[in-house]
């Protein structure tokens, strides 16, 4: 049995700490833990670099420490996570980090498994469905050519919805893409609450894909034991 907590890391492409995104996750886990927060912009010096328009697919929004609304580049981002994620994990020895935003995959990380990223759940979970079309939920529909290009050729249906979205808004959401022919539904940032299952389960059945759940099933499976 493990004598001491589990040490995780929470990473946000913005400013830590994000409890907006984190304390859902951490109220369904169910092993003893710990948490430290990081973030790519917890350093002012590190914002004008990071910072886009909000016009193109490569804008990523994201919060500073005031609560104010940003958008950084997505390929910037990830450079810069694939960066700081190496330093954290030598630092500060986490048994798990996990990414706070659907939109990082395939970070150039040596990490023997310890990075947990919502973005590659949900497109495994999209792909194992095999349920198209699918219906994407996601900030902008500007943003999804380069969102998950490894999804380019999935059939998506697109509806977006500025999170965290109100209950009306998510069932709404469901009988668009319902009446638009989805079979499957994912909700692609991490911002949407769990409540947003409730209103598109009726609809979709188990064929939910919530970045949340996908973390909190992930990391209750690897640590409650």
């Amino acid at each position: 049995m493990r004598k001491s907590p589990v040490k995780l890391c929470a990473i946000t492409i913005g400013a830590s700490p994000r409890p907006d995104l984190w304390d859902e996750i951490a109220q369904n886990l169910s092993f003893p833990f710990e948490v430290i927060h990081k973030g790519l912009l917890d350093d002012p010096q590190n914002i004008p670099s990071l910072l886009v328009h909000k016009t193109g697919s490569d804008a990523l929004v994201t919060q500073l420490k005031n609560g104010g609304t940003v958008w950084i580049s997505s390929s910037k981002a990830h450079q810069a996570l694939s960066r700081l994620v190496p330093h954290i994990l030598h630092n500060e020895k986490p048994d798990a980090l996990v990414i706070l935003c659907t939109a990082i995959q395939n970070l150039e990380v040596d990490s023997k498994n310890l990075v947990l990223s919502p973005g590659l759940m949900i497109r495994e979970t999209i792909v194992n469905q095999g349920k198209n079309p699918m219906g994407i939920i996601l900030p902008d529909k500007g943003q999804w050519p380069s969102l998950d290009p490894e999804l380019s050729n999935e059939e998506a249906i697109l509806y977006d919805l500025m999170p965290p979205g109100r209950d009306d808004d998510f069932k709404r959401a469901g009988v668009f893409l319902k009446d638009k022919g989805a079979r499957s539904v994912a909700l692609h940032c991490m911002a949407y609450p769990l409540s947003a299952i409730t209103y598109l389960s009726p609809v979709f059945g188990d064929a939910v894909a919530h970045p949340r759940k996908l973390i909190i099933e992930a990391l209750n499976n690897r640590f409650n034991v």
